[in-house]
């Protein structure tokens, strides 16, 4: 038996159509809140208030039933899932059968089910979805999606070279949220949001019926060393690097359905940049 208030009811709410599902990256980060949290944009951050500084921590959910309902018709979050609001104080209070996610990690590009690098992750690193920070949600779906445009190689190993790991908190090992940053020299994607705060407040739990392909409990994560590429492909991804690309380009919705329903190669050259490939296609190449 679940141990949060269930919202089956969500599910059977009649479809909406594709103009009302999920907004664009800018328009979801500049919607408000309602209740009692308060969304601060990063022009007011030197004016966060004490309130919004206690709900930047873990704690008691701010998320409501009618919020709730909003996001899933938002993300047309359908299907085999159970959306319940959690009971429990913290994230990692629920039931076995559950995981806990935050709604900036869908508002970041996140989407049911997961992706099959992101279920690697976090089995390489022995860590349920809810433990990776919205920002380490950017990263993994935008460079999934980079990677899906171009049609470049992309596994586990490739990931693991590219990024490193590091906690989000000074709470104990079991309840750190972690950040999956790139490396030194590897920084694909660009202009992420340097702070959004509250965001540790709006979360929510999701039932699955045939269970989940990862850790669903937080624990503290494995140490990865990491992979290394060879000269050649540190080279390539070096140069790509340099390219300034916006993380946000990479996370509309048409392109995360593209990535959601798998990469198929068209024979092309998987090493062309972005800005080369564009200029071939301007010349008719």
């Amino acid at each position: 038996m679940s141990s949060s208030e269930s919202l089956d009811s969500l599910l059977g709410e009649p479809e909406v159509g594709t103009s009302a599902r999920a907004a664009s990256f800018d328009n979801l980060l500049d919607e408000p809140e309602v209740g009692p949290s308060v969304w601060v944009t990063s022009s007011s951050l030197a004016s966060t208030s004490r309130r919004v500084r206690m709900l930047d921590k873990f704690g008691p959910s701010t998320m409501t039933s009618e919020r709730l309902r909003s996001l899933v018709r938002q993300f047309n979050l359908t299907g085999e899932y159970t959306y319940s609001l959690p009971t429990g104080d913290f994230p990692w209070e629920h039931g076995s059968d559950e995981i806990v996610i935050f709604r900036e990690q869908f508002v970041a590009g996140l989407r049911l089910p997961l992706n099959s690098l992101i279920v690697e992750v976090l089995n390489h690193f022995g860590v349920t979805v809810g433990q990776l920070h919205s920002n380490s949600i950017r990263n993994v779906v935008g460079t999934i999606s980079l990677y899906c445009e171009y049609v470049l190689p992309l596994d586990l190993e490739i990931f693991s070279a590219l990024t490193l790991k590091k906690h989000a908190s000074f709470l104990p090992e079991h309840r750190r949220a972690y950040y999956l940053s790139p490396r030194t020299g590897f920084k694909l994607l660009h202009e992420l949001p340097s702070k959004v705060p509250a965001w540790k407040r709006y979360y929510f739990v999701v039932r699955s019926a045939t269970g989940w392909p990862f850790p669903t409990h937080w624990r503290a994560a494995i140490h990865d060393l990491g992979a290394m590429l060879d000269k050649n492909m540190a080279e390539t991804f070096q140069s790509w690097a340099q390219l300034g690309l916006e993380c946000k380009d990479y996370l509309t919705e048409a392109k995360l359905s593209r990535s959601e329903s798998g990469c198929h190669g068209g024979g092309e050259d998987l090493w062309r940049q972005p800005a080369r490939r564009d200029e071939e296609e301007k010349a008719g190449y």
